[in-house]
């Protein structure tokens, strides 16, 4: 599918970067890599408290199991 120069512009998409392309009720609609991440974030962002962090909640995690796996050893 060609796609004008805006549009990948508009997209952010420049020199076929990736892109989302989604299908539904007979319309494709389609969004750069950096709009398709902004908006898994925004949908996971509703459903956690404002005092989460996901990254250090994944960081604590790692962190006991590498202490877990340390004594195992």
């Amino acid at each position: 599918m060609l796609v004008p120069g805006s549009y990948r512009q508009a997209l952010g998409i420049g020199g076929g970067g990736p892109v989302l392309v989604h299908f539904e009720n007979g319309e494709l609609r389609m969004m750069g890599r950096d709009a398709a991440i902004a908006r898994a974030q925004a949908l996971v962002a509703k459903h956690l408290p404002k005092d989460v962090s996901l990254v250090d909640a994944l960081l604590a995690e790692r962190r006991r199991e590498v202490e877990s796996e340390s004594r195992d050893a």
